[in-house]
């Protein structure tokens, strides 16, 4: 199973801030403690914090953006949530600010790059939390008052260690609870393919093969039998379990032509039980195939011979 990593998505271009006249509001606001009672609180607060950090850290420049536009895009971004992406008009503003190289600061550009580079910022969080069904976790207005505080660098409602402690934490929660997930995921795909191979193995007249490989046959052949260093030629058409068509000899234009040492085991071991002119099903689990879901070919073989007479000589 591969393992789930939750990365919060704390910008690391090239981006900047400065210190603008709040409204009337947003100085109250400041003015007042921060009470965080609940954990919600905190965590929204912490990433709202470290959001701005990253903001500052990530130029030179990072005292120079204008923080009541920056502030107004994040918060309407995040309020907005996928729906503010930011569009081509946004893109070019920030581009135009801080120049193509990102090295520039064109002050003509100021609010709208400010504007946009704050919601920029706030998509991608709302985006990496959506992804993992995570956006009821935060307090929006927790989450704006850390970032403002970031902002004017009097984020002290938690301590930069406490910071990292609740993000870590929430980190590990959505990991487990992503790899639970996918664990149930696996099973009821496991439970699905049970249920398909008691019907492969009701099929009648089905061959039971090394290594839980299956045979059915289509159409009884009257030639030679290839050996597990043969070569042949045939015609295949790939499916899934469901039925649905995943590949075709035919698309790529002639017979499928190979050394039976060059081919996945599955198929290594179902073709020395079909014969020359006959069409067969040949159904290999994940195992002996590409290591994934279980593989239903219908082959038809066209000829068999010593390695070297069919198929070109193996690179």
């Amino acid at each position: 199973m591969k393992k789930v990593l939750f990365i919060l998505p704390f910008v690391v271009g090239v981006l900047s801030c400065s210190s603008n006249a709040e409204s009337q509001e947003e100085r109250e606001a400041d003015s007042n403690p921060v009470t965080l009672n609940t954990e919600k609180d905190k965590l929204s607060y912490a990433l709202g914090a470290m959001d701005a950090k990253k903001i500052f850290e990530s130029n030179p420049n990072g005292t120079r953006l204008d923080q009541g536009m920056l502030y107004e895009g994040y918060s309407n971004g995040f309020k907005d949530g996928i729906s503010s992406d930011p569009n081509g008009e946004d893109m070019q503003n920030i581009s135009k600010l801080f120049g193509p190289q990102g090295i520039d600061f064109d002050t003509i550009y100021l609010l709208e790059g400010s504007r946009s580079y704050g919601l920029l910022t706030a998509s991608m969080l709302y985006q990496s939390l959506a992804q993992v069904s995570e956006v009821e976790s935060i307090e929006t207005e927790m989450l704006f008052r850390g970032f403002r505080d970031g902002l004017n660098k009097v984020d002290s409602a938690l301590s930069e260690a406490d910071k990292r402690t609740v993000i870590e934490t929430f980190g590990r929660r959505v990991q487990e609870k992503m790899m639970a997930e996918q664990q149930t995921k696996l099973t009821e795909i496991e439970l699905s393919e049970a249920a398909d191979w008691m019907k492969i193995k009701a099929i009648n007249g089905i061959q039971e093969l090394d290594q839980g490989v299956y045979l059915e046959t289509l159409k009884k052949g009257s030639g030679e039998f290839p050996t597990a260093t043969s070569d042949v030629e045939a015609s295949y058409i790939l499916s899934n379990l469901k039925g649905e068509v995943q590949q075709r000899s035919s698309d790529f234009g002639e017979n499928f032509k190979t050394n039976l040492q060059g081919v996945v085991q599955g198929w290594t071991i179902g073709f020395q039980s079909m014969q020359k002119g006959g069409k067969y099903k040949l159904y290999i689990p994940g195992k002996m195939g590409y290591g994934e879901e279980t593989l239903v070919f219908e082959i038809e073989v066209f000829d068999v011979g010593p390695a070297g007479s069919i198929a070109p000589p193996r690179q």
